[in-house]
Order: structure tokens, then sequence, then C-alpha cells
């Protein structure tokens, strides 16, 4: 080999074991920085449980699910917390609708063939979380 080819290797290694000790050394100093902080039984604040009290807050009694159907609209009824909005979705039509009472009952249009709607309620306690299900419909005309 040439000289200069030795030395610039000689050089890379003195170089690198340069920058790797410079890091051993510098993350050992962060290490011995870290202070982590102490905390008494009375600084500890008590988790509030964010259950409902209502076990669940949205049900769909009508229809059940994988319902065939010759019609081109359908019912949907259930139940949901009240005060809360139900937001219905599907490819044909979404339905944002305020619950007065527990139950609702609303008529959602279907289109030909596989439907699914996706039923969101959010209730009026922001304590619980909305909760959604869905719900699939097949359209399927008599012919």
């Amino acid at each position: 080999m040439k000289k200069e080819t030795v030395m610039a290797i000689v050089l890379g290694i003195v170089f690198g074991v340069g920058v790797a000790l410079f890091l051993v050394l510098k993350t050992k100093k962060e290490e011995q920085l870290k202070v982590i902080p102490v905390t008494t039984s009375a600084q500890i604040t008590p988790v509030v449980e964010r259950t409902a009290t209502i076990d669940q807050v949205l049900t769909v009694s009508q229809p059940e699910e994988n319902t065939i159907t010759d019609k081109k609209s359908i019912t949907i009824k259930g139940k949901a917390a009240n005060g809360s909005l139900l937001v219905m979705q599907s490819p044909v039509k979404i339905l944002a609708v305020s619950l007065e009472n527990n139950d609702y009952s609303e008529d959602f249009p279907l289109a030909l063939g596989e439907n699914v709607i996706q039923l969101t309620v959010y209730p009026k306690d922001t304590k619980i979380t909305p909760q959604s299900k869905t719900l699939t419909v097949y359209y399927l005309p008599e012919k």
C-alpha cells in the first residue's frame, strides 16, 4: 500500500475513536444530571372514574344486524342517553338527531346492495365517551 493510504486509514481510526469517546463521555454526564422527582402520598391526585351510570349509552333494537329488505328505506330504532346527539352515517345519507328522550326511531334511506350504517352517540355528559355501533343492512328489491 501507498504511504498516503496507510496514513488515511490511521487518521480515520483515530478520528473515529475520538468521536466515540466524546459521545460516551457526553452521555454519561447527561445521565448523572437527570433528576427524578419524588412524589409523596399528599401529592398524588386521585383518579376520577369516568364510568357512566348507564351501562350502554347506545343500543339498537331494530333492525337486526345483516337484515335483508326489499324496501328503499328502513326504520332504525333503539335507545340512547337522554339529551345526546345521535349521528347516523352511510354513503347515502348523514343524519344528526338531538334526542329529547331515551328512545329514538328514524327512517333511513338505503342504497342498492350492502349498506353499512355507522351509528355514533355523543352524550351530553362529557365524562361519558362517545359510543359507536355499525349496522349492516342489505337492500335487494324483488324483481
